[in-house]
């Protein structure tokens, strides 16, 4: 049997799209660290790695004469020795992966060249049950860019130390892709003009594992979903996929939580450079992350916080408001460090302005804050991150 030859770039290729399944499981699973490699053709193979919450897979480019002599090659490999091997210093040498003695004593002889590199374990095929997805629903076709961005997007307010706050819901409706998702505190919602007429749709899939899915090969992706309601399939091309188990059980949807639209009364903004400096600060003496924060006028916000040995900060951020904020002048609420990096990182990337919508209401005969929005508009994303402020001791 010949060897199996792979160019360096081409096998690198391959292990950086599937390596985001590695490792990733909610158990000891040990299909989460190995490869499955099987030759299709003289010219092409299959990786795929499928752990308890991610599948990848991919196809690659191969040399391999003796296939058509019915020699076909199908292995479990381990990922990280794999990978460490992939890193060498190779010219425009290419790896030869030797499987003559896979059978007889489950190894694998690798070489680089006409260099040795070493020999490796085979884990047996016995138990090993793939994850294939041939029968799938379709879902919507979308921009790559889009729906990473998205994911990046919401990601900042995914709650991944909660299970049931660990989720990002994504439904269509009339012509828009949203995604929502919520820690209980704060709600935020993403939105897509898709401009085609699509199946209304709503799945939630878990945030800390959309995280992972950071690259894709093709510029439109196919979003689908199994026959169980088990994985959310994402095909990238014809010879990519890369799937993610279903969440079940999301502490709220959407539609149940969702506000009526309505416009808020005002409207203020600072740019993203400035609360970046004030929020540093603040940092630096604020108990469990709080601060608290007061208009002292139609252009300035004082950011304040307090913490143990008596230890304070007190900033002041230039503001733009729309209207004039008398009857909200010197009244105090409280919010918090991380909030406010959050909203600002959203903004990062557009107008370098976060903006801030309110609608104030009577207690009394004074006006105070309860609900604000920050919103905005990244590339082809609008978002509305919606939060309550509370009234800080004076």
């Amino acid at each position: 049997m010949k060897p199996i030859k792979i160019s360096t770039d081409e096998l690198k290729k391959g292990l950086a799209y599937i390596g985001c399944a590695v490792g990733a499981v909610a158990g000891a699973n040990q299909e989460a660290d190995l490869i499955y490699f099987r030759t299709l053709s003289k010219t092409k193979a299959v990786l795929q790695v499928q752990s308890d919450v991610i599948v990848a897979k991919t196809e690659i480019k191969i040399n391999y004469p003796d296939f058509a002599d019915g020699k076909r090659v199908t292995a479990l490999i381990d990922f990280g020795i794999l990978n460490k091997y992939s890193k060498l210093k190779s010219g425009n040498d290419s790896f030869e992966l030797d499987f003559t003695h896979a059978e007889s004593d489950e190894a694998l002889t690798i070489k680089l060249g006409t260099k040795l590199v070493g020999t490796m374990s085979l884990v047996p095929l016995d138990a090993y049950e793939l994850e294939e997805f041939g029968n799938t629903t379709k879902l919507m076709d979308i921009k790559s860019s889009i729906f990473s961005n998205i994911v990046g997007m919401a990601s900042h307010f995914v709650d991944s130390k909660k299970d049931s706050c660990d989720y990002i819901e994504f439904l269509n409706e009339k012509q828009t892709l949203l995604a929502f998702t919520t820690d209980g505190d704060i709600l935020s919602t993403f939105k897509h003009n898709t401009k085609a007429d699509i199946e209304d749709f709503n799945i939630s899939v878990r945030g800390s594992v959309l995280k992972k899915l950071k690259s894709f090969n093709e510029s439109t992706l196919k979003m689908s979903k199994t026959a169980d309601d088990y994985f959310l399939v994402i095909h990238d091309g014809k010879d990519s996929v890369k799937a993610v188990i279903i969440h079940s059980d999301p502490m709220y949807s959407y539609n149940e939580v969702k506000e009526k639209s309505t416009k808020a009364s005002h409207s203020i903004g600072w740019t993203v450079d400035e609360v970046s400096d004030a929020l540093a600060s603040l940092e630096c003496s604020s108990q469990f992350g709080g601060c608290a924060f007061k208009f002292k006028s139609n252009d300035t916000i004082v950011l304040s916080s307090e913490g143990l040995k008596d230890t304070s900060t007190v900033t002041e951020l230039g503001i733009t408001a729309d209207k004039d904020l008398k009857g909200l002048l010197d009244f105090k609420y409280n919010t918090n460090i991380q909030l406010l990096r959050r909203i600002t990182a959203l903004n990062a990337k557009g107008n370098n302005k976060v903006a801030l919508e309110f609608t104030p209401h009577k207690e009394g005969e004074a006006l105070a804050l309860r609900d604000m929005h920050c919103i905005g508009k990244q590339t082809d994303i609008s978002f509305d991150v919606s939060f309550e402020v509370t009234p800080a001791d004076a």
